[in-house]
């Protein structure tokens, strides 16, 4: 059976060289194809779902009860990636003992404290999983497990204390809810907009969403074959791009 409750002294950081991130592959069956990781995510999450695959296949505190949690948490320790502790768990009107709460509890990370809900749709690789009812007698709807979701429909999780970390389908129980840890930064600051630019007879003129601009600074970069682009200093995601140069 799955565990859950732990103690947030028991969390360790450690290494592996299991295999790397893959930055394709649909979110379970029928769900279309997800974009490269560098595309959707910051690079906090893409360390994350590093430090989560390197640790497939290595135990992670052998033969001890109740290590989900810590184990997502010792990957974001050391991922260098600061996860809150939800004080409020979604679930807390559920459990036996409402003061039965901490770190290293699977429901430690369902508040939004920690980060925001996304649907199973939305879902993106360092994003953390949560699922219900996994063991024990618990009331219906108690968190009992936790996971980290590394793309290709797979999460990383620590299983039981006879089994090594594992990577496996994230429907392999019940889903609680999904939350996307409001640490990660996302680089795309707006999704909507147009900015359009001009230079004739040596002077410049912009546009933007339509009104002419009297300061717009536009930038773009081209990084490891994507591109980046800032409009007066916001990062923004281009839907499209064209550029033409007469000279």
């Amino acid at each position: 059976m799955s565990e859950v409750r732990s103690h947030p002294s028991t969390a360790s950081h450690g290494g592996g060289s299991a295999g790397m991130p893959s930055s394709g592959g649909g979110f379970g069956g029928g769900h279309g194809h997800e974009m490269p990781l560098s595309r959707l995510h910051s690079d906090d999450a893409l360390k994350v779902v590093k430090v989560a695959r390197h640790w497939v296949g290595r135990d992670f505190h052998a033969g001890q009860e109740a290590q989900c949690a810590a184990f997502v948490r010792a990957v974001f320790a050391e991922a260098h990636v600061p996860i809150g502790n939800a004080h409020n768990p979604s679930d807390r009107s559920l459990l036996p003992n409402a003061n039965d709460l901490g770190p290293g509890y699977a429901d430690s990370f369902a508040g939004n404290d920690v980060g925001a809900k996304v649907s199973r749709a939305e879902v993106k690789p360092g994003d953390i999983v949560m699922y219900l009812n996994t063991y024990g007698n618990f009331r219906p709807g108690v968190i009992t497990h936790v996971a980290i979701y590394v793309g290709d429909g797979r999460v990383v999780h620590r299983p039981t204390r006879s089994r090594p970390v594992s990577l496996d389908p994230v429907d392999l129980f019940r889903i609680g809810e999904i939350r996307r840890p409001s640490t990660y930064k996302t680089r795309v600051a707006a999704t909507t907009g147009s900015v359009k630019c001009f230079v004739h007879d040596m002077e410049a003129a912009a546009f933007l969403n339509g009104a002419k601009a009297s300061i717009a600074d536009v930038r773009i970069h081209v990084r490891n074959g994507h591109i980046e682009t800032t409009v007066n200093g916001r990062t923004v995601d281009p839907v499209s791009l064209s550029l033409q140069l007469f000279y």
